[in-house]
């Protein structure tokens, strides 16, 4: 029986498969098919079984034909302007059902995602806020989500004083950077894994300190009704096709977030469509099969995240291997 783990993480641009286990075709095919089999999909074949991440920083879903690329593997040129991260693709118009754009806005802000009233949103989306100028970081203070139906206590917090955080991503516990990053004049803000729910209210607050507006100066959010935003009813019906938009578009925001809606041990083949823009933050998932992550631009499709021995010490060693294409 031939186990395998898919691992994209890091900021080189490559799709590895490490594969262990006995036998030599289904070998192959699981290491083949992380290249550019069809189109510049990325495909795993077998199922996890667990382990290390090991090894150094790598990026995202591999390139169409061999080398190493710093996008998501591709099918053509850009389906579909899912607005997103970094390089000016901005964020995109559409956001659920409900994706007016905002009319009130906190001050100094131009943007957020997802906007103040929008409904039928993915359950995994990024926060970001667009200013006019480029922000910085701060080093207090956090950034929190509650459920407007429960606000006794967050359901998802960001503490940007601390570097470096331990996050269930896919089952599994890693170490990995602040989730939190700069793309040109926008903050994104990656909330931990399965943090929110279905048919659920939530809003938003930002403390003075966290972020740092162009120009220096104070930002915060601190008004329950300032940021909210109001998920989908239910998922999507079958998993045969998922779409990951970072601007609410698609059926998820997140690679990881269609990633974990495949059940595990599955049998029947799953394609995810990551639409353009920077998709950041560590993408795991074990004992799940036949899935293809195809990006819908080869340059423009992005995933980019951080794993290092630093980080997360490698246990692999001599029992695995691992090709990049």
């Amino acid at each position: 029986m031939i186990r395998s783990r898919l691992f994209l993480f890091g900021l080189l641009g490559l799709c590895s498969i490490a594969c262990e286990g006995a036998g030599t075709a289904d070998d192959t095919s699981a290491e083949a098919s992380s290249g550019a089999s069809t189109a510049g999909a990325s495909t795993s074949g077998g199922s996890t079984g667990g382990g290390s991440t090991g090894g150094g920083s790598t990026s995202s879903a591999a390139s169409g034909g061999g080398g190493s690329t710093s996008s998501a593997a591709s099918g053509g040129a850009g389906a579909g302007g899912a607005g997103a991260a970094g390089g000016g693709e901005g964020t995109g118009a559409s956001q659920g059902d409900g994706g007016a754009a905002p009319v009130d806005l906190p001050d100094g802000v131009s943007a957020l995602f997802p906007a103040p009233g929008a409904r039928g949103l993915c359950p995994d989306p990024p926060l970001r806020i667009t200013f006019p100028g480029a922000p910085a970081l701060g080093s207090a203070g956090a950034v929190r989500v509650f459920n407007a139906a429960r606000p006794g206590a967050a359901v998802a917090t960001v503490d940007m004083a601390s570097m470096t955080v331990s996050a269930t991503i896919g089952g599994r516990t890693f170490n990995v950077p602040r989730p939190v990053y700069v793309d040109g004049n926008d903050v994104v803000v990656s909330l931990p894994s399965r943090a929110l729910d279905y048919g659920e209210s939530y809003y938003v607050t930002v403390d003075p300190g966290a972020i740092v507006p162009p120009g220096g100066g104070s930002f915060a959010i601190a008004d329950a009704t300032a940021w909210r935003f109001d998920t989908a009813n239910a998922g999507p019906s079958s998993v045969a096709s998922l779409d990951v938009a970072l601007d609410g578009s698609g059926d998820f925001c997140s690679v990881q977030g269609a990633l974990d809606a495949v059940p595990a041990n599955n049998r029947d083949s799953v394609l995810i469509t990551v639409q353009r823009g920077t998709h950041h933050g560590v993408v795991y998932f074990e004992n799940k099969h036949n899935i293809t992550l195809r990006g819908a631009d080869r340059k423009g499709t992005v995933l980019s995240g951080t794993n290092n021995n630093n980080l997360n010490p490698s246990t692999r060693g001599a029992r695995s291997s691992a090709r990049t294409r």
